[in-house]
């Protein structure tokens, strides 16, 4: 590969200086004199200006910069100024490319010194990126079953779900269904498929009782979407014998079989030799592919000059142009938002995602990209599994679900506060049918379950005591509140005391999840009970209840503005009468803004926080009286000021519905 005497030059610094280095460095290096002259570099054939260019053309970054303006082709108009390289960051490979009489760096390229005597796993004359993921997908597949002991412990050995998809060999145009427990399968292996159902699934890509027979016997490919027949043919390329697709696999039209096959989902990805994530498409038209054509990178020689094809010996960095590489891909990615989806990653051992940009490989010791094949953890910043490891062979966090028994002490916090954190994670994301949200959790709470003591209903473990209970709803986008408000659901789906019971994001308090010694339990949970839909206790439920002991007093809601209570707005004032004088105490956040009232119901729950601890409670509604004690049902939750349930004496067990 040619270089530019700029990029020679560059080479030497930019890239060589901070090799051992962990920490920013902000100093700038000087690349070409204008950005005309890096344009004409980059024309003439320099790899690295090309790769430079690459990297100022990110329209997704720069359309919210305001300095920049467009051409009527959607490309942005630069000033005529010198071209610099600065800001090295060790972990996250970052050099922003600065424009003399630009305030901000309009561009970005990443970049990784490649291991000694790395080879990448594809053919290097290889020109198809996707023909290049397949090749990597298998190398990284068989390195981690290999090479990683951890992750060779995770899944039931052996297992294979009730049907799957015999996808048959090279050239084939069917495929058929076939049922696991009426043949004796030598190979057991199968692929998992993670995908977004969209709006458009046709019927002949779902197996419903009318077809059963039909489809053990042929299934043609050209009756199937495209993402179907993508990760058939990728099933048959990795050498694995079943794929288990779930509208193919569960009889649609079945509840029984839904149910039967939905409690079987832990077990299904757990199982699965890989996942394939069919993460960049929305639905099943754009397949299991890279949407772009190309992975622009370049190696470039650590100390400048030419690189040498046979020189094994020299040090080299891989230079990628993206600008949003690593910069919230997760969010960005069509499947990400789904509901169910969550449970499939987190709890396949190995996942190849077929991003719009690359592929992203992640097992329980590796992360990596088709640009940084050997290691690219940052790619998956901000978005962890939960029970990978970290870059030091630890645990994140200490969980361990192939352990048999149960966690104690701190490891329980830790349990809770990481459940807390996968609820909140998924109460952002989109289920086509409500009454799923139990079940779309219900794989992951599974596993949990395992290693977490005492009992679980609709959402809640109760070893997790009463902080399980103070999770507080959200609206969707905070700028757009009145559109996204939460709701109930429909028809019924769990108890109030729920986050299942309501439609949008739910979230627990910072401090809840730090430690045991900054919460002080004030309530003590006496029963928890629910009714089951089906046989699953981690699926639909049709009702539940709660008793639990505590003190209980009344609020009052006061706000300046009558919209306050009517429209919803978030936290509102709370007030209670101490000593005859009524006095203001707190506030509470209505669940659902349309069941706001003037007159609750306060139950302290938890006095949470350090130096200055406050109480957090539930706010209850009264929903019948009788001669025994009053049912109540949750509304919201509230904060209030120690001081007020110092004046309480008043403690009973009340039942919330």
């Amino acid at each position: 590969m040619a270089f530019c005497s700029h990029c020679k030059h560059l080479q030497a610094t930019v890239f060589g200086e901070a090799v051992q280095s962990l920490t920013y460095n902000l100093q700038r290096y000087s690349h070409h004199p204008s950005y005309t002259s890096l344009l004409r570099s980059a024309e003439a054939g320099c790899g690295l200006c090309k790769i430079l260019l690459k990297g100022l053309s990110d329209i997704d970054r720069l359309k919210n910069n305001v300095e920049i303006k467009f051409n009527n082709d959607g490309c942005p108009i630069y000033p005529d100024g010198a071209i610099s390289l600065g800001g090295v960051a060790g972990i996250s490979g970052e050099r922003w490319i600065w424009i003399e009489k630009m305030v901000s760096a309009p561009g970005l390229v990443r970049a990784y010194e490649l291991p000694d005597g790395w080879r990448d796993p594809w053919d290097k004359e290889e020109k198809d990126v996707n023909e290049k993921a397949i090749t990597a997908i298998n190398f990284w597949a068989k390195s981690c079953l290999t090479d990683h002991p951890e992750c060779q412990q995770i899944g039931p050995h052996g297992f294979i779900p009730t049907r799957v998809i015999e996808v048959g060999t090279h050239g084939d145009e069917t495929v058929r269904l076939v049922h696991s427990l009426n043949k004796t399968l030598e190979d057991k292996r199968y692929v998992a498929l993670s995908h977004c159902w969209g709006g458009n699934m046709p019927q002949s890509a779902m197996t419903v009782q009318a077809v059963l027979d039909e489809h053990t016997k042929l299934i043609p490919l050209a009756r199937l979407t495209n993402c179907f027949v993508d990760a058939i043919k990728i099933t048959r390329r990795l050498g694995i014998p079943y794929i288990w697709i779930d509208s193919l696999c569960i009889i649609q039209d079945s509840s029984p079989d839904w149910e039967a096959e939905a409690s079987a989902m832990a077990a299904i990805y757990t199982g699965a030799y890989v996942t394939i994530s069919a993460s960049g498409s929305s639905d099943g038209t754009k397949g299991c592919k890279i949407h772009n054509d190309e992975v622009p990178y370049i190696d470039v020689p650590l100390n400048g000059g030419e690189l040498e094809p046979n020189n094994k010996a020299q040090r080299r960095y891989r230079v990628c142009a993206w600008s949003t590489f690593s910069e919230n891909h997760m969010d960005r990615d069509p499947l990400h938002s789904r509901g169910w989806c969550l449970q499939e990653r987190e709890l396949s051992p190995r996942v190849a995602h077929f991003s719009r940009d690359t592929v992203r490989w992640e097992c329980r010791r590796r992360q990596a990209t088709l640009v940084f094949p050997w290691h690219d953890a940052n790619s998956f910043l901000g978005h962890p599994r939960i029970f990978d490891y970290d870059d030091t062979g630890r645990r994140h966090p200490k969980l361990n679900p192939t352990l048999n028994g149960t966690v104690t002490g701190d490891g329980l916090l830790q349990a809770a506060s990481e459940w807390f954190r996968l609820v909140k994670l998924y109460k952002t994301r989109n289920l086509t049918k409500e009454l799923d949200i139990l079940p779309g959790s219900g794989g992951i709470a599974r596993v949990f379950a395992g290693f977490t003591p005492g009992e679980y209903h609709a959402g809640h473990f109760v070893s997790h005591g009463v902080v399980g209970l103070l999770w507080i709803a959200e609206a969707r986008d905070q700028k757009k509140k009145q559109q996204n408000q939460p709701h109930r659901p429909q028809q019924y789906i769990a108890p109030s005391w729920s986050w299942a019971s309501v439609i949008g994001p739910a979230s627990w308090s910072w401090d809840m999840l730090l430690d045991k010694d900054r919460i002080k339990e004030l309530a003590e949970i006496i029963e928890m009970r629910t009714e089951l839909q089906g046989q699953d206790r981690f699926g639909k439920v049709k009702a539940g209840a709660l008793k639990i002991k505590g003190q209980i007093r009344q609020l009052m809601v006061r706000s300046t503005s009558a919209f306050w209570l009517h429209e919803g707005s978030g936290v509102q004032e709370l007030f209670a009468d101490i000593r005859g004088k009524e006095v203001k105490v707190g506030s509470v956040s209505f669940d659902i803004s349309t069941e706001a009232q003037g007159i609750i119901h306060g139950l302290a729950c938890a006095q949470i926080g350090h130096p200055w601890p406050q109480v957090f409670g539930l706010a209850l509604a009264v929903v019948d009286e009788e001669p025994q004690g009053s049912k109540f049902r949750r509304i919201g939750r509230f904060i209030s000021a120690t001081r007020t349930w110092n004046e309480t004496n008043h403690v009973a067990e009340v039942v919330i519905v």
